[in-house]
């Protein structure tokens, strides 16, 4: 009898649990990213929260202010004029204004340096195109609606004062809900968090942080649509070896093109003395000891977590990847407590 009634109650739980889910499915991406702002925030939190004298309510208020001033306002502002580039450029591809036109204008000039050289036009404009539908198609998708788009910010904002004023709260129900032995909770989810912020802060605020700087640099020298280029210029960043040179050296190369020759010879030395540098600076600096993924990872993981939950794919993504990393790392202790 008491096997059945064990049986019945995790029917009805697990029936429950899925009718949560397809409930709250389409705030799911708020809710996480708030959840995601929370860990990435927490040591401010805890600050304010010191600072308070325990008033958590105070702290996690000050703290979602902070975030609204810091991240929310400006990507908003950002993110719209990018949608807006991101159009500008598609149009002007389909005008015959396009990356061919540049790409046949450096094989004249070397043609005429070098005649035994010769170039064929490689259609550029055509994966322009299509890399562009899809931009449009997952980051305009957050713009579309101005009610949609206004209650997931609110959501994800309370989303996000619950997990501040609440976080510890939230760790004693896993603990008590785990089968795990308390040791053992404990330092899975410190790994999981040390994942989670390792990955935010030392991987792709850094990336964001040389998109930024370098689309500031193109602006400054001229190069239209900074803003779309410094997004190129950011997923650039996660790519090893390379990173911002990708898109930096040839924007100086369309400038020189142009008839711009200070304007080249500036972004190149702005892109690689500024903008190329500024890893080296920042990650160490936002890094954390604990799991380290790998920047070719993160990057198709992001352009992964885009394709399969949209635009907040571009957290979602990096974040399983890095939370995959934590529990295999994980796994030998897991093992050994549970014979």
């Amino acid at each position: 009898m008491q096997q059945n009634q064990k049986y019945f109650f995790l029917t009805l739980f697990i029936g429950v649990s899925l009718l949560v889910f397809f409930i709250l499915r389409p705030y799911l991406g708020a809710i996480f990213f708030g959840t995601v702002l929370a860990v990435v925030f927490s040591p401010i939190n805890r600050y304010f929260d010191k600072k308070m004298k325990g008033h958590a309510t105070i702290a996690a208020l000050l703290t979602v202010l902070l975030v609204v001033l810091l991240v929310l306002v400006p990507a908003s502002a950002i993110g719209t004029q990018l949608v807006l580039e991101a159009r500008q450029a598609y149009m002007g591809l389909e005008a015959g204004a396009g990356i061919n036109a540049v790409i046949d204008a450096v094989a004249s000039k070397i043609e005429v340096v070098v005649p035994q050289l010769t170039f064929s036009s490689v259609d550029v404009d055509s994966y322009a195109r299509g890399a562009l539908d899809w931009l449009l198609a997952h980051l305009g998708s957050l713009f579309s609606g101005v009610a949609t788009a206004f209650l997931n910010l609110v959501l994800g904002l309370f989303s996000l004062f619950f997990c501040l004023k609440n976080g510890k709260e939230i760790r004693n129900r896993f603990a008590i809900l785990s089968p795990m032995p308390k040791g053992v909770d404990d330092e899975l989810l410190g790994k999981l968090e040390t994942a989670a912020s390792s990955t935010i802060k030392g991987t792709l605020i850094v990336a964001v942080i040389q998109g930024l700087v370098a689309g500031f640099g193109f602006f400054i020298f001229g190069l239209p649509q900074p803003i779309l280029w410094g997004l190129v210029a950011a997923l650039a960043a996660l790519i090893p070896a390379v990173g911002t040179g990708l898109v930096v050296i040839p924007a100086s190369i369309y400038l020189f093109i142009a008839g711009s020759t200070f304007a080249g010879v500036g972004n190149l030395v702005w892109g690689l003395l500024i903008v190329g540098t500024l890893d080296n600076y920042l990650r160490p600096k936002l890094m954390e000891k604990g799991v380290d993924a790998h920047p070719f990872i993160v990057l198709l993981s992001i352009l992964g977590g885009v394709s399969f939950f949209g635009p907040i794919g571009f957290i979602a993504g990096p974040l399983v990847i890095s939370l995959l990393f934590a529990l295999l790392d994980m796994y030998p202790k897991i093992i050994s407590s549970s014979k």
